[in-house]
């Protein structure tokens, strides 16, 4: 074999390591997308579930004992549940706060654990209004009580680290709301089963579902941008239960980092109920902005004059009210992080109204129901 066959083999021998290595590199390194934990109130019972209205008193004397399931569906990485507190509430009044004795606990990737046997039982003075006092005896009479169940976490998150400590997270409390709990008889037996409550709550999904623009055009050497921007927005509600108010949807339009337009939709409030969606048609984004770009950035846009499609981002920011879990009353106000729908492929419409088609784009940073984890640096770790 000559040396020049030799050196063909080598470099051939090299090329196909070189592409094994990417791919095991881009594949270890892939961002995963998470997944939120799941929580299950897999049993709960009374065995007492009593209100004394004698006075001063006013006391409620309580047995429970819940069973709660924690699934972590991720395939990566694990928490650490450093506490874990069990609040309990009938008729919109706390009568027991427990805080587990079986933490520090770690919950490993795609793995489940199950909390049995967690007691509340005391006595606890309470006030209860008239409506309140008939819906216990109505309660009473049945054997079954409408007990709202919270969870109040401290963890810390080791996911994507390689099993390292990255910070602590104090999430909002989870809501096992409207539990169904019988009382056991005094043989035992009770009235009805426990149907388990399931309590993770799924983000809203917002799609750019299509976008195009009627002009965009860069002007100098009044540094202006002309544009006429049209998008729809699609948001979905995946929740089974309960929905949101949107108070106000601001749309923001940017070009190479560079804000041109920002609009505040007319069409608001707009209610979102469970398991449904709504389409927000024709958005106009219009008008003329000075802007400065570098030379870097100029040849972008001449590079994309030329192909006719535009790179845009386009950020929404709302605030809502969380009518969930409630019967539609208001309970809370939300204002969430900018919501990202970024490197939009924007097409130009032609004169004779032809152009290439939009590929509709999933939205990223929605931190609606769940909370946005602060990079792993703010909490002071290293590495």
């Amino acid at each position: 074999m000559s040396k020049w066959s030799w050196c063909c083999c080598i470099a051939t021998v090299v090329v196909i390591y070189a592409v094994i290595m990417a791919f095991i590199f881009i594949f270890v390194h892939s961002p995963l997308e998470t997944k939120e934990l799941e929580f299950t109130v897999s049993d709960a019972s009374l065995a007492g579930f009593s209100y004394s209205t004698a006075t001063p008193n006013n006391t409620l004397s309580y047995s429970l004992t819940l069973n709660i399931t924690i699934r972590n569906p991720n395939e990566k990485g694990g928490l650490y549940f450093d506490q874990i507190q069990v609040i309990a509430n009938y008729s919109q009044s706390t009568f027991s706060v427990v805080t587990l004795t079986s933490t520090p606990l770690y919950l490993g990737a795609n793995n489940t654990t199950v909390l049995n046997s967690i007691v509340l039982q005391g006595r606890q003075s309470v006030l209860f209004e008239e409506s309140d006092l008939e819906k216990y005896r109505l309660e009473t009479t049945h054997g079954v009580y409408s007990v709202d169940v919270k969870l109040a976490l401290r963890l810390r998150d080791v996911r994507f680290r390689n099993g390292k400590v990255i910070g602590s997270v104090e999430p909002p409390k989870i809501e096992c709301d409207d539990l169904k709990v019988p009382l056991r008889k005094n043989n035992g037996s009770s009235s009805s089963s426990f149907k388990a409550t399931w309590t993770v709550s799924k983000e809203l999904e917002f799609t750019i579902s299509d976008a195009s623009l009627a002009e965009f055009s860069f002007t100098t050497p009044n540094n202006e941008l002309s544009y006429n921007l049209k998008l729809n927005i699609t948001v979905r509600n995946p929740n089974k239960k309960g929905g949101l108010y949107f108070d106000q949807i601001q749309v923001i339009a940017n070009y190479l980092q560079s804000t041109f337009s920002v609009v505040t939709l007319t069409s608001t409030p707009i209610y979102l109920g469970a398991n449904n969606r709504t389409v927000l048609v024709s958005i106009v984004l219009q008008g003329r902005q000075s802007v400065l770009f570098e030379e870097s950035n100029l040849e972008k846009y001449r590079l994309e004059t030329s192909y006719g499609v535009y790179s845009i981002d386009v950020n929404l920011a709302l605030r809502l009210r969380d009518v969930r879990f409630r019967h539609g009353k208001v309970i809370d106000s939300l204002k969430p992080p900018k919501i990202e729908c970024n490197n939009l492929k924007v097409p130009l419409r032609k004169n004779n109204g032809g152009n290439s088609s939009f590929k509709a784009k999933r939205c990223m940073n929605v931190y609606i129901f769940t909370k946005k984890l602060r990079p792993y640096h703010e909490y002071g770790y290293s590495g």
